[in-house]
């Protein structure tokens, strides 16, 4: 096929170039008969590009088979020289976890236990579970918004690998009422209404503009789990750009975790 390729080539741009000759003389011919003035170099100059159309097309193309194989290797060499950048720049999507929570939806969960127990059941009392997540993340790209189309939350219980789902919203199980998940930092102790988190995406896929971080909570759910029984320390967090490539984001160090208590807050108070 390479040889095919060359074959083909050599026989367009030979064409084209015997276009362009002839062309040329002719443009001279008409020089000498009609241009007696200045304005003969400039029948000569549009005579010479007169052909340009498909004259310069087909040498090109005739050109372009003749050094496929070069031009594939200039090109292959530039992707490759783009690749090993991106991978020695590290990971174009960064981020970190401030905190987790977890938290059971059900109201009283010591309680149900201790009820449970009570009744002389001995199989695992399961329940809905959702686990808090604040982070932030940040594109690391100066020129290109990168798009951020999944992520995922999975932990270790028992030996299992169980995966949690991104929930779209902050709201808790309703108690009395519509109810979602609000904060009371530490210096809020006294504070009657805790405060709203503030979240970081509703609906995906979330955009991250060059060079700047987004921050906020995500609420991930697992069904009819024990929270009680969530290795510690298995907890994984990854999320997905829009061409598939996952990023692993890990927590912050102890020194650097925020503090506070995770709550319930009446809807909209």
């Amino acid at each position: 096929m390479k040889r095919v390729n060359k074959v083909l080539g050599w026989i367009l741009a030979g064409w084209g170039a015997i276009r362009a000759g002839v062309d040329l003389l002719e443009s001279i011919k008409a020089t000498h008969q009609y241009a007696l003035t200045i304005y003969q170099y400039r029948y000569l100059a549009v005579g010479l590009f007169s052909s340009k159309g498909l004259t310069i097309s087909v040498i090109v193309i005739g050109s372009g088979l003749i050094f496929s194989d070069n031009i594939q290797r200039v090109v292959a060499g530039v992707l490759a020289r783009k690749r090993d950048k991106e991978l020695q720049s590290g990971p174009e999507i960064d981020g970190e976890v401030y905190r987790m929570a977890t938290s059971p939806r059900v109201m009283e969960w010591e309680l149900v236990k201790q009820i449970l127990k009570g009744s002389g059941r001995k199989d695992d009392p399961l329940v809905d579970t959702d686990i808090l997540v604040e982070m932030y993340l940040v594109n690391k790209s100066s020129d290109r918004t990168r798009y951020i189309r999944e992520m995922r939350l999975s932990a270790e219980i028992d030996g299992t690998r169980i995966s949690f789902v991104r929930q779209p919203d902050l709201l808790a199980e309703e108690f009395n009422g519509k109810r979602e998940y609000g904060i009371r930092e530490a210096k809020d102790t006294f504070r009657e209404d805790p405060e709203p988190l503030k979240q970081l995406a509703g609906e995906l896929p979330l955009a991250l503009a060059p060079e700047q971080p987004a921050e906020g909570w995500v609420r991930f759910m697992a069904k009819q789990i024990n929270p009680d029984k969530i290795t510690s320390g298995t907890v994984t967090l990854k999320v997905i750009d829009s061409v598939g490539t996952e990023y692993s984001i890990h927590k912050v160090p102890k020194d650097r975790e925020r503090r506070g208590e995770i709550v319930l807050r009446r809807l909209g108070s």
